[in-house]
């Protein structure tokens, strides 16, 4: 019965101990008027976790308590990485805003007659 008894204590304090936090934000383009950027992917850089946005922009994932590196990303545009403190309660992050890449064309390799 002791043994069950310890058993039982440890699970709850493991439980209790790993809750999980939902995270949730939106990423919009500046390139389009703040539009949503539907499919940019969110990384939780320390975790190696991945989410992708939805249609409308918007992300949620779960995760323990701690400080993480968010990483933002999408193919033609510059990735955005922000530093977030998740604390023990649910947190709906600022919106995020890419901007393209900028695409400067190579020098003319012409020469001029």
């Amino acid at each position: 019965m002791k043994k069950l008894l310890f058993l039982l204590a440890f699970g709850l304090s493991t439980f209790a101990f790993a809750q999980e936090v939902k995270v949730t934000g939106n990423v919009m383009d500046a390139e389009n008027e703040n539009a949503a950027l539907a499919f940019a992917s969110v990384r939780v850089k320390e975790l190696n976790i991945e989410v992708n946005t939805d249609l409308e922009g918007n992300f949620d994932l779960e995760i323990v308590p701690g400080t993480y590196t968010l990483v933002y990303d999408f193919v033609g545009y510059s990735p955005v990485e922000v530093k977030a403190n998740i604390v023990e309660k649910d947190l709906l992050l600022s919106p995020v805003v890419m901007k393209a890449y900028q695409i400067e064309s190579p020098p003319s390799l012409a020469m001029n007659e």
